[in-house]
């Protein structure tokens, strides 16, 4: 039963990321965003650092948000989330600098 869970949360994030851009409500992206944290720690359980850093990048991704008037992000996720941004950007951080991804380490 475990393991199919696991599998229904990849098979959900990645079904979700698909639709990213049509999901316009922001608390719809931050549950959607602890999905990919949960799914990159599971990868990061099964030594797939590749795949872990994909989704921490996801979720990352759906936490972000564009000011609609002048379009630029803003720093919303790391005021209203920032546990979750702070676990997504460290997670993120570790498992690009496990994969030698020095450059994106920086980054985050």
């Amino acid at each position: 039963e475990s393991n199919e869970k696991d599998d229904n949360i990849f098979l959900l994030v990645n079904q979700l990321s698909r639709g990213m851009e049509v999901i316009q409500c922001q608390n719809e992206k931050d549950e959607i965003a602890g999905l990919c944290l949960q799914a990159g720690k599971m990868s990061t359980k099964a030594s797939d650092f590749t795949l872990a850093a994909r989704y921490f990048q996801r979720g990352i991704d759906f936490l972000r948000t564009k000011d609609p008037q002048t379009l630029r992000e803003t720093s919303r996720h790391w005021k209203e989330n920032y546990y979750l941004c702070l676990d997504l950007h460290n997670m993120a951080a570790e498992s690009e600098f496990i994969n030698g991804n020095f450059d994106e380490t920086d980054k985050l």
